[in-house]
């Protein structure tokens, strides 16, 4: 199995829990693990490290097994969710969220969407 390398040209950024947040939701809630994580191993080192999975794009420290990396996902998914529920929304995005809801009149569930909260 070919070894995904780190892009050097990729900056080393600590990410924002609310965007890692995101990208968990999107990889697997709406199903993107499966392009991410296949039987050839991760496709992505910095999607890796930015959902805390890097470790499966080493082939050598692991053997890999794309259901186990899914699972492991999966796990990181809930446990991220669970304590986003405890947290609030960032202030800057929630008085966005405010702004455009009194510019263009959003209900309660347009608001969640613009804010990319389920609840």
């Amino acid at each position: 199995m070919k070894k995904k390398q780190r892009n050097p040209s990729f900056p080393e950024v600590p990410i924002n829990r609310t965007v890692r947040l995101w990208l968990l939701r999107l990889l697997v809630t709406l199903e993107g693990h499966r392009q991410f994580i296949t039987s050839d191993g991760i496709q992505t080192f910095e999607l890796a490290t930015a959902t805390d999975i890097d470790h499966w794009a080493d082939p050598i420290e692991f053997d890999f097994d794309r259901l186990s990396a899914r699972q492991e996902l999966k796990r990181i998914n809930l446990a991220v969710e669970k304590s986003q529920r405890r947290n609030d929304l960032p202030a800057c995005l929630k008085d966005n969220v405010i702004r455009l809801s009194s510019l263009v009149s959003l209900s309660d569930v347009e608001c969640r969407i613009a804010a990319n909260t389920p609840r």
